[in-house]
Parts: structure tokens; C-alpha cells; sequence
């Protein structure tokens, strides 16, 4: 079968069962258009404007084969006037049925899935300032109020530590060490190892500091505390040291205690003239 309609052509191929649609005109932009339409005067919500349906009504089986297996229905959201022509797309499928909805897409672009997503290969990417949204999961918690549902932000990476003071830095001939940092929507756990080689003589003055983390600390007026280890390092008996992220500094701050009772700020003095003292320190602390 062939046939021509204004400059198109509708043919068979007798050997595939093939129809194929053509634009016979060779200009940039001459595609097939085929529009699907309807002669109802009035649309009003959930009305059916067009289907497209795929169907094996031949097979032998019967009952649920020969229903409907899947189909596309463009479905208007609400009465249509001068100013609103909104409309889904339902796509359908079956599996022991006539085909039901399982994917719709909004006038406004909003995909909706019944029954989960899987991605064999690439990224879910979301615009800047949005995420994933758990506002539809109960909020479970005792005495607490939940100021957020939506994840925002996930990253990971590295940074260098600095490790220097309060005072008068430190003379040496290197510094740093590779850091290591998560952030989950706005707050990030770090992972901190420093060193610094021969700190040289009493040239240093004040308290042992670590710049270089990767985010200003955010809460709202306090403190975090975290975990800190020193090797290599001038510490009195039964010192312990404690790590401090202060809001609003991007940088660690460390306080030492003498068998329980309170010491202050751990002073530079501690790693003067040691052979490339070294650290780690763990903290987790809000950010913007």
C-alpha cells in the first residue's frame, strides 16, 4: 500500500509490515507530523484527549494476553479554557492486567513513578538548592522536632592541614598532610592527619592550631568537640587532649586536660624542637 497525502507519503513494506511516514519535502526542519485529536467541545479534568495502545489480540492463550499491554493516554488535569490547555502524559503497562498507569509526566514537568527507580548507568543530578525529599517519611523521634526533610548536598574530598598557632608561627622546613573530609546535606565529618618537621627551637608562641578545613563551622554560637591524637609530641603525664571546632572558623582548635581537672588552651610550646610531630583529629561539626 502507498499513499500521499500534501506533500506526504504513507507506505507498506510488503516484505516487513513496516509503515513508514515521510516529510517527501527536503528542506531543514520537513518532518512527519501525525497528530492525535479529539471533536469533544468541553474538556474537563481527567479527560482523554489521545491514546496510543499496544495490544496482541491474536494470542491463542486468551484472557489477560490479549488485553491491553501497555499504552501512552495524553489526560488533561482540569477544564480546559482561554488560558489552560494542562495536560499528562500517563504511560501504561501491564503485567497480569489491562494496562494501568506506573509513570506519569506533569504539565508542570513533574515525573511521578509508582514503583521505584533503576539506573543501569549515570547520575541522578538535581539544580543547585534542591534534592532528595524524605518529607513523606513519619517523623519517628521522641522529643525532638524536625527542622528539614530534604538532602541537599553530598560530597567528599581532601584537603591539606596546616598546622600552626595562635601566636608566633612555628619555623620549619614543611608542613601539612593529606586530610580527608564527607559532607551530608550541612554537616561534614573530617578526617585530619598533620605533621610538621623539627618546629625549630622557642620560636613559636601561644596555642597549637590546624588550618584548612574545608568549611566554615555553622553553630550558631557553640562549639563541637571531636577526637585528637598526637605523636611525637611534648605531653605530660596524664594529659588528654580534645579537639574544638568554634562557630564561625574554619580551623582546629586543641584543649588539654590534666587528670580530669580543666588546663586550657594546648600550648604550641608542646611540639617545639620534636622530630616532625605528627596528629590525627575526627570531628563532625554543621556547615553552611
Amino acid at each position: 500500500m502507498a499513499a500521499k497525502i500534501k506533500g506526504a507519503a504513507i507506505g507498506e513494506d510488503a516484505n516487513s509490515t513496516s509503515l513508514t511516514l515521510k516529510n517527501l519535502a527536503t528542506a531543514d526542519n520537513s518532518t512527519f507530523t501525525l497528530t492525535l485529536q479529539t471533536a469533544e467541545a468541553d474538556i474537563a479534568a481527567n479527560d482523554i484527549i489521545g491514546t496510543l495502545n499496544f495490544q496482541a489480540p491474536a494470542e491463542g492463550t486468551g484472557t489477560d494476553a490479549i488485553l491491553v499491554a501497555a499504552g501512552i493516554e495524553a489526560v488533561s488535569e482540569g477544564d480546559f479554557s482561554s488560558s489552560s490547555n494542562a495536560t499528562k502524559l500517563s504511560f501504561k503497562t501491564a503485567s497480569s492486567e489491562a494496562a494501568a498507569e506506573k509513570m506519569s509526566l506533569s504539565s508542570a514537568g513533574l515525573l511521578t513513578v509508582s514503583n521505584g527507580v533503576t539506573l543501569s548507568d549515570g547520575d541522578v543530578v538535581f539544580a543547585n538548592g534542591h534534592g532528595i525529599d524524605f518529607s513523606a517519611k513519619a517523623d519517628t523521634g521522641t522529643g525532638e522536632s524536625a527542622t528539614g526533610s530534604v538532602l541537599t548536598d553530598y560530597e567528599q574530598g581532601t584537603f591539606t592541614a596546616n598546622p600552626t598557632t595562635d601566636g608566633t608561627d612555628y619555623t620549619t622546613s614543611s608542613r601539612g598532610g593529606a586530610s580527608f573530609y564527607t559532607k551530608i546535606g550541612d554537616w561534614v565529618s573530617i578526617q585530619m592527619n598533620w605533621f610538621i618537621t623539627t618546629p625549630s627551637g622557642t620560636s613559636s608562641s601561644g596555642s597549637l592550631e590546624i588550618t584548612g578545613l574545608p568549611f566554615v563551622c555553622n553553630a550558631s554560637g557553640n562549639s563541637v568537640v571531636g577526637a585528637a591524637s598526637f605523636g611525637r609530641a611534648a605531653m605530660p603525664s596524664g594529659v588528654q587532649v580534645m579537639a574544638f571546632v568554634y562557630d564561625n572558623e574554619s580551623k582546629i582548635r586543641f584543649f588539654a586536660t590534666v587528670s580530669g581537672a580543666s588546663s586550657g588552651a594546648f600550648s604550641a610550646d608542646n611540639l617545639e624542637g620534636q622530630i616532625t610531630p605528627f596528629g590525627q583529629v575526627f570531628v563532625s561539626y554543621p556547615c553552611d
